[in-house]
């Protein structure tokens, strides 16, 4: 028998106030009983076949099962929990309903479209109202420190049959990097000689640090 059996007997025997003085060995064949020690009143029997032990004393009897398997190893203990990642959020709006005239060539910045953000990474995104006279074009474009986002860049022109001077939505975006001390705005130009009104608009800058 392992020596984990031997344990559930000797537990066994307790129960039956078998004292450890009077433990007798078990190693038998299959089936064949074996005596209690001089002084005690119970019978075993144990099957090698189906690791059951069989009792009678001059109380009761029955069949006790053995578990055959070994312990449970001991759980090893819990690794560390891992650092939780930072994560912010934030947003910043510029708005502004003041129109905002000019007949510049190059780029200008328009008004209330500058941002000065802490240093890290940014999503921004421009939208705005552009009026222009018919046959006249006008760019805009998103600019860092005073250089421009090339891919920002977005031009509109109104046929010279168009009457008065309709209204175009406009929008741009980036993903932009800045170290603190840079700023971020929108500029426009014109391309056709004339005026470029641009109306209500928004610059919103959102945090991806």
């Amino acid at each position: 028998m392992t020596q984990n059996a031997n344990e559930d007997i000797l537990n066994i025997l307790d129960e039956l106030n078998i004292t450890p003085s009077a433990v007798f060995n078990l190693n038998n064949t299959s089936g064949v009983g074996v005596g209690a020690p001089t002084g005690t009143n119970t019978t075993l029997f144990y099957d090698t076949d189906t690791n059951l032990i069989s009792y009678v004393n001059s109380i009761s009897g029955g069949v006790i099962g053995l578990n055959a398997t070994g312990p449970t190893g001991a759980q090893g203990p819990t690794g560390p929990t891992g650092p939780t990642g930072s994560a912010t959020f934030t947003a910043t709006q510029l708005i502004s309903t003041t129109p905002f005239s000019t007949t510049s060539t190059t780029y200008v910045t328009v008004t209330s479209m500058t941002a000065t953000p802490p240093a890290g990474m940014y999503y921004v995104q421009f939208s705005g109202q552009i009026a222009l006279t018919p046959g006249d074009g006008a760019s805009a474009s998103l600019f860092v420190n005073g250089v421009q986002i090339a891919h920002t860049e977005r031009f509109h022109e109104v046929p010279g049959f168009f009457i008065g001077s309709p209204d175009w939505a406009t929008s741009t975006q980036a993903i932009i990097n800045v170290d603190g001390t840079e700023t971020i705005d929108l500029r426009i130009l014109a391309t056709g000689g004339g005026s470029v009104l641009v109306g209500a608009r928004s610059l919103i800058l959102i945090s991806a640090n």
